[in-house]
């Protein structure tokens, strides 16, 4: 085992769980804020529809009354539902503006949960990176079980003092 890929390794397992926490919260956040703003907005489109039903149904009845001892408080009934409707109406245009932002907002999460995709890919290969040992020609830590040969090495520990020395400085 070698003092280099003793101390660089344990830190990135460790940082690439918590991203792939991070990432899965993310994920969770963005699908979750997407169906909000797709059922937001169905709903806000069928409440528009069903103004514009009043609204025709309103007319309808402004037609049938004309000229009828009812005209007077049809009109009125009218102009007070027809008031209404027009502020309801832009009540539901400023929820569409609003939900507008919280769809770019979701689209904004689910990008950070895509980077953080990839950063958990790279810290992932970069930890199956630091397995390989320096000049073994692309050989990996376990095809290497056993002990070094070559003890003219500077990174390679050749005694039970030195591993001894390397535990007590790491905390072990």
């Amino acid at each position: 085992m070698t003092q280099q890929g003793l101390s660089a390794a344990p830190a990135e397992p460790q940082a690439a769980r918590h991203l792939s926490e991070l990432r899965e919260r993310l994920d969770y956040v963005a699908r979750k804020s997407s169906e909000a703003a797709n059922h937001v907005l169905n709903a806000v489109e069928q409440a528009k529809a069903e103004q514009e039903r009043i609204g025709a149904a309103l007319r309808e009845l402004r037609g049938a009354a004309a000229g009828s001892a009812l005209q007077t408080a049809v009109d009125r009934a009218a102009a007070t539902i027809e008031s209404s409707s027009s502020r309801a109406n832009d009540q539901l245009t400023d929820i569409l503006l609003a939900q507008g932002y919280h769809d770019l907002i979701g689209q904004v999460l689910a990008k950070a949960g895509q980077l953080a995709h990839q950063l958990e890919a790279h810290l992932v290969d970069r930890s199956q990176d630091t397995a390989t040992e320096p000049g073994a020609g692309g050989r990996t830590s376990a095809d290497l079980a056993g002990p070094v040969m070559d003890g003219g090495r500077d990174d390679v520990l050749t005694n039970q003092d030195e591993v001894d020395a390397l535990l007590a400085k790491t905390g072990f």
